[in-house]
């Protein structure tokens, strides 16, 4: 029988059905589930509930323990008008569930005995009981415990430094380039188990004007020249013009950020792997999206001076690799190629969503989602990553 721990806490109807079919051991049988909430909400209104899940291997009478998450969404949410909830949950849970699943058959089947190694590992998703196409509040998605497992999040406002970073844009790549592996060995397999769950998003929105009047009022009190600024509001002011340029175009993330992002590390604190969280907003557009706001959005200042380069040239030696690995032909993906991939998605799109993600990545309170009026932008951290941004993106030309 489930058991509730808390009081007025939401119960999952239905559970056992839903997860008995992902169990690791497949002669194991739940014997009880204990929940209790984690005390947070996220961006998108979901409530995150933890479930301890007993159960007993019946060949061997061995009891254990499988620790999970799980994503509910209550019936209302603060989140509504920041998010279409309902889209959002959907294509996360058919991410995990078709999309996760079709990349590791895919990758096994061509010699990678691990399979996909990016996503935490699900026991279950549905976005209702009555078997329609609606999300109502029966939808759950329920995923491995990664903090459990000893997987953290650094501080966003602290961000990764070299060596962690040097191993997200490794996994980024494997991931990338398994997606676009499958689209073009598999092509009616990526179309009908993954492409139905991407979708187009623009959620930095709501950050739009008051980013918009910070970022000139500081670019002209740093001194930048009017040259630079006009420049950094007409590439701001295309917003998120999403293109699907071929044969680049895959599953990507489009939201790779500190918080979305796992990491273990060993007793010497070495990432030793990396997980990617936060699949909401994933969309069929150019994987360099990620890499983009993933460097400007969650690396240390320090580093992104000094090794910017440096860490372009490991998403990408690593992406060929993986494609190589896949054997497909690598000949389309110069490096001309990928850089003209950045230059595209830079100025059209990533500037405006990383310059808007600083707000809620830096922000120390709620008052930017309260108030959409510009005063002074005071935080130095703030000011420093938004002038780094400017000053890379117009000396590699994607400013225009």
């Amino acid at each position: 029988m489930e058991s509730q721990i808390e009081e007025k806490l939401e119960i999952i109807h239905d559970l056992y059905s839903l997860i008995t079919p992902h169990i690791p051991c497949d002669q194991s049988k739940i014997k009880a589930v204990h929940y209790s909430r984690l005390r947070y909400i996220d961006y998108y209104g979901t409530t995150f509930l933890r479930l301890s899940i007993e159960l007993v291997n019946t060949a061997t009478g061995e009891n254990w323990t499988l620790i999970a998450i799980a994503k509910i969404l209550p019936k209302y949410s603060i989140a509504h008008d920041l998010s279409d909830i309902r889209t959002t949950f959907k294509n996360e849970v058919g991410i995990y569930m078709s999309a996760r699943r079709a990349i590791d058959a895919y990758l096994k089947d061509k010699g990678i005995r691990h399979g996909e190694d990016f996503f935490a590992n699900s026991f279950g998703g549905r976005i209702n009981l009555n078997g329609t196409n609606e999300v109502d509040h029966n939808a759950v998605l329920v995923v491995t415990d990664l903090r459990h497992r000893g997987y953290k999040t650094v501080h966003r406002r602290t961000g990764f430094d070299l060596e962690t970073t040097q191993a997200i844009l490794t996994t980024l790549a494997k991931f990338h380039g398994s997606s676009l592996g499958m689209k073009l060995q598999e092509p009616k397999e990526f179309k009908d188990k993954i492409l139905p769950y991407l979708g187009q998003f623009c959620t930095t929105a709501c950050f739009e004007k008051v980013a918009r009047s910070h970022m000139i009022q500081v670019l002209k009190n740093e001194n930048f020249s009017p040259l630079i600024i006009d420049r950094a509001v007409a590439t701001f002011d295309r917003k998120c013009c999403l293109s699907t340029q071929e044969p680049w175009s895959t599953f990507t993330h489009t939201n790779a950020w500190v918080n979305n992002i796992m990491v273990k590390y060993d007793k010497n604190n070495y990432p030793q792997d990396i997980r990617l969280k936060g699949f909401q907003e994933s969309q069929y557009c150019s994987p360099v999206r990620d890499v983009l706001v993933f460097l400007f959005s969650s690396v240390q200042l320090v580093v992104l001076k000094e090794h910017l380069n440096e860490l372009l040239d490991v998403y990408y030696d690593n992406f060929l690799k993986v494609l190589d690995n896949l054997n497909i032909d690598i000949k389309a993906f110069s490096r001309a190629s990928f850089n003209q991939e950045l230059k595209a998605s830079a100025s059209t799109g990533d500037f405006y969503k990383t310059v808007c993600k600083l707000y809620p990545i830096l922000g120390t309170n709620q008052d930017i989602y309260d108030n959409q009026v510009a005063s002074d932008l005071k935080d130095p951290l703030h000011i420093k990553r938004l002038c780094l941004i400017v000053r890379q993106f117009d000396e590699r030309g994607w400013l225009i």
